[in-house]
């Protein structure tokens, strides 16, 4: 069985860390949160086996092939997802040749976000290819 490993990098922190933000605070950030994005936390992370889906290339990358999809719906100022993304990377390698790992960005992309319930960031979803219609959605802990 594959074991999975993540490297914690102690050296890194938020960008923020000397300001709280309403999403640190648990409550949803605001609109002038969400527009100053820090994208810093992405640094040294390999995101090259992560398909990155969009509206324009979900049905040429997904509906339209026979690959298992395991598929992030997430918001760029939203703190799970960014401490998510450094497991999604080494998952994709992990996974390279029997499943799909991907994300997508629920904000820019709504109409995926909206075919798939996405009530929260992240939402993992896994869709088989022997049928698309019958999806499944991670249910546990954040």
């Amino acid at each position: 069985m594959k074991r999975l490993s993540v490297k914690h990098n102690p050296k890194k922190k938020r960008a923020s860390a000397e300001k709280k933000t309403s999403s640190q605070n648990g409550q949803c950030p605001g609109p002038d949160e969400r527009k100053e994005v820090d994208n810093s936390y992405l640094e040294g992370i390999d995101e090259s086996e992560v398909v990155v889906l969009t509206v324009d290339n979900y049905d040429e990358l997904v509906t339209q092939t026979n690959d298992m999809y395991l598929i992030e719906f997430y918001a760029p100022w939203c703190d799970h997802c960014r401490k998510l993304a450094g497991v999604w990377a080494e998952l994709a390698k992990w996974l390279k040749g029997e499943v799909k790992v991907a994300k997508c960005n629920a904000e820019e992309n709504r109409s995926l976000g909206n075919k798939f319930n996405v009530p929260s960031f992240p939402t993992l979803i896994f869709i088989n290819p022997d049928d698309r219609d019958d999806w499944e959605k991670y249910e546990g802990q954040r």
